[in-house]
């Protein structure tokens, strides 16, 4: 009987720290994450310096890259009703 209990009591604690650990790496992946997603007004106004200068017009904008396009000033615009 006493070999069952410490047995259990293993099981129980093995358990508990796999749970903190994993606990605490899904909390830091959570931060790091919501950390790389910030997108401030400086990399925008860049981009859209950077497509200016190229004479293209700013497609989107990430925190990894700039995606440009060509700039057509033969584009039709309908007005809306």
């Amino acid at each position: 009987m006493e070999s069952f209990s410490s047995e259990n009591e293993y099981r129980i604690i093995s358990s508990t720290v796999v749970k903190c650990f994993s606990i605490l790496c899904i909390s830091a992946i959570i931060v790091l994450w919501g950390n790389s997603c910030k997108l401030g007004t400086t990399t925008i106004q860049e981009c859209q310096d950077a497509c200016t200068s190229s004479n293209s017009q700013m497609l989107s904008v990430t925190h990894r890259e700039c995606v440009c396009q060509s700039a057509r000033g033969d584009q039709w615009v309908i007005p809306s009703r």
